[in-house]
């Protein structure tokens, strides 16, 4: 009587051992990978939390499956990028977006007076510079990165293709600890 006590109580909980893996295992492959996106609103900026017109960035934290980042709405002057870690330890962030979709103030500030104004300090959200580190494989302490208030002037590249039309040119905002490269697509 032990005996089967046993293997009875043996083979109930090699079955239940196996269906929780098997259970496990399907609820991971179906999981969606979240991934954080900064949304950057240009000629924007942010006062007390929250986006209001200016003539920098507003940059908003948007959770994302990267299968569908590109399938996001954007609209006028709004743009998505993921940040990530580069070898001289800057957040660093590459948008691009149609000159189609620039308002007429964006592409005057990016193409004609090419510098961005941030009237306040902003922190990039620790979830971006967390994701940033992480993905570099460089372990993250709860180091902050702000953009500082001020004017900051891009250094430009324009970029022709073989018959010679504009096919974009990439703007550079460099900061202490990020940079932010916007690419704009004529």
């Amino acid at each position: 009587m032990k005996r089967i006590h046993f293997s009875f109580f043996t083979v109930l909980a090699l079955a239940a051992l196996s269906f929780t893996a098997c259970k496990k295992e399907d609820i991971k492959d179906n999981a969606p990978t979240v991934r954080n996106w900064t949304k950057f609103l240009l000629m924007g900026d942010v006062e007390h939390g929250k986006c209001v017109p200016g003539l920098g960035l507003c940059l908003t934290l948007e959770q994302l499956d990267p299968n569908n980042a590109s399938d996001f709405p954007l609209d006028i002057d709004e743009m998505l990028a993921e940040p990530y870690l580069t070898s001289d330890g800057r957040i660093q962030f590459n948008a691009s977006i149609p000159a189609s979709r620039l308002s007429p103030e964006a592409e005057n500030q990016l193409l004609g007076r090419r510098f961005l104004d941030f009237k306040n300090d902003i922190p990039l959200p620790e979830a971006i510079v967390k994701q940033a580190y992480e993905d570099a494989g460089v372990t993250y302490d709860g180091q902050q990165v702000t953009i500082k208030r001020g004017v900051y002037d891009a250094s430009a590249t324009e970029n022709h293709d073989a018959a010679g039309n504009l096919v974009s040119i990439e703007l550079c905002y460099n900061g202490s600890g990020w940079s932010i490269c916007i690419t704009i697509e004529f």
